[in-house]
């Protein structure tokens, strides 16, 4: 409630000039911290992209959800900032039923879950070729560091995957990692040291079979669709079985439409 009314008061005083231009104002974030020193540490910029915010068209809501209490001021940054990266990307005619729908979800589950929805909007409303340009974008940041390893040998790696590549690393490593009783005991083994015994696991069998053909057939999909949908392009995308791989793209990476 405190962020509530300094926002109040930092909106009243962008009004009367207190903050911006001129050599006896202060910058908004300075204002901030003068009149609500428990910002010093942290919070004053939060408050103040809200309270800029609320002058933006189209951000209304945001506004209305802050002064009447429904939505904290440090998650209706995290909103704002989600919108401004988002909104952009999605057909105009979806943008304010979006936008309404980060509030809601950031009132009710907690700011962290709207930056879950970033697929999933894309594929239901992004422009065209929007969500095939966020995970072309994603492949950049594959990357697998060389290991740190301390005064007893053991090593430490940095794992940076894009989406196609967690789905079928989480694919291989479920069944493998799951845990496994020992004489009607559980597993004492934490999830970390199984997820890693896994993976060695995984790459022992690929060292292994290198010079053999494969021990199962691999999964077929055969999509369907008419020669309009083929022309026109498809925005949306498509749900691997328990969305272990997230959504993926209706098209190819060589910007074909998938199956072409």
């Amino acid at each position: 409630m405190a962020d509530m009314h300094i926002t109040r008061a930092l909106l009243e005083a962008i009004g009367r000039g207190e903050t911006g231009v001129g050599p006896a104002a202060l910058s908004p974030v300075a204002w901030v911290r003068r009149h609500a020193p428990s910002t010093v540490a942290g919070g004053a910029g939060q408050v103040v992209a809200v309270a800029e915010a609320f002058a933006v068209a189209g951000k209304a809501p945001v506004k209305d959800a802050v002064l009447s209490g429904a939505l904290p001021v440090r998650s209706a940054a995290v909103v704002v900032s989600e919108a401004d990266k988002l909104l952009p990307l999605l057909v105009e005619e979806a943008r304010a039923t979006v936008l309404d729908g980060l509030i809601r979800i950031a009132a009710q589950e907690g700011p962290r879950e709207c930056r879950k929805l970033r697929a999933q909007l894309l594929a239901t409303y992004g422009l065209d070729r929007e969500l095939q340009n966020d995970q072309d974008a994603a492949k950049r940041f594959v990357a697998l560091s060389q290991p740190f390893v301390d005064e007893v040998g053991v090593a430490e790696y940095r794992l940076t995957l894009d989406p196609e590549g967690k789905a079928v690393l989480e694919a291989a490593l479920g069944p493998l990692s799951a845990p496994e009783p020992v004489e009607g005991e559980r597993d004492l083994r934490s999830s970390d040291r199984r997820r890693g015994e896994a993976l060695v696991t995984l790459v022992r069998r690929g060292v292994a079979a290198a010079d053999k053909g494969p021990r199962h057939t691999k999964s077929q999909l055969f999509v369907t669709v008419d020669l309009e949908t083929l022309r026109n392009g498809v925005r949306g995308a498509g749900v691997t079985v328990g969305g272990a791989g997230g959504r993926r793209p209706a098209r190819t990476g060589d910007g074909a439409p998938a199956g072409l």
